[in-house]
């Protein structure tokens, strides 16, 4: 399944897949649309409200059958949280041997754009 439009998502490639982890969607409150569509629109620098989704998910572009699939994650039976990273943009990601190591990103507290840095550590299989 195609994963939702968004923006700040990490991605990266290994082998014959891409990964592709969390990202936002902004979604304007007073009916102008999506980010794009309110920037287009509101040329008078009038302030927009936006309204964002952040996104945990992750996902797999497989660049031989060109689909996308979703990753299940794994729980580590040694981890204190397998819930899975928490919904956030413009995280590093690398990939080595194999595993998807995310770390840092942030995502914003309100609209007046306070934001939480996120460091937390995960890897994937």
């Amino acid at each position: 399944m195609k994963p939702e439009l968004r923006s700040g998502s990490s991605f990266q490639c290994y082998l014959s897949n891409c990964v592709q982890f969390g990202g936002v969607t902004d979604n304007d409150v007073d009916g102008i649309g999506t980010t794009a569509s309110a920037f287009l629109k509101n040329n008078k620098r009038e302030v927009t409200r936006m309204r964002s989704a952040f996104y945990s998910d992750l996902n797999r572009f497989d660049l031989t059958k060109l689909k996308w699939f979703p990753i299940e994650l794994k729980s580590d039976k040694t981890a204190t949280n397998d819930s899975g990273p928490s919904a956030r943009m413009n995280a590093a990601m690398v990939i080595k041997q194999g595993i998807v190591y995310l770390y840092g990103g942030l995502r914003e507290l309100d609209e007046r754009k306070q934001v939480n840095f996120l460091c937390l550590f995960f890897g994937y299989e």
